[in-house]
């Protein structure tokens, strides 16, 4: 069940960047100079599509989390460091309960096709994923 939040909150990391910084001085970053006074940021929702941390990163494989070890502390849908959410303890824990209980109780079938896990923006400041319908089978 682990593996599934995780896998969760790897998709469906929301908000992508961290907060902007203005450059003081001119640098060059990855060989693009860069003007100071320029604003940057870290697009750290990029690291849970890079293929070489998540192998078929398109693909939902909760089971990616048991395989390889280690791989949950490259899981950083909260931020890292000083600029991590402050409720991050406190959204986990409502993922756990209302996701956990709907996943004990229910199968989630997709009414149409199912959808495919590219987003209709990847690289914007929040991540919204593509518009699909759903059914909630009961558990027997």
């Amino acid at each position: 069940m682990i593996g599934r939040f995780q896998e969760v909150q790897r998709i469906a990391s929301i908000l992508n960047v961290n907060l902007f910084r203005i450059i003081e001085e001119d640098t060059v970053v990855d060989g693009q100079p860069l003007r100071a006074g320029t604003a940057v940021t870290a697009h750290i929702g990029m690291i849970h599509v890079d293929e070489e941390l998540f192998k078929r990163h398109t693909v939902f494989d909760p089971e990616r989390f048991l395989r390889e070890e280690g791989l949950d502390k490259k899981l950083i849908p909260f931020g890292i460091g000083k600029r991590a959410c402050l409720g991050e303890s406190l959204a986990k824990a409502e993922l756990f309960l209302v996701l956990g209980n709907l996943l004990l109780d229910y199968n989630l079938e997709p009414i149409d096709s199912i959808p495919s896990m590219k987003t209709v923006t990847p690289f914007a400041l929040l991540k919204r994923p593509p518009s699909f319908r759903i059914r909630f089978v009961a558990v027997k």
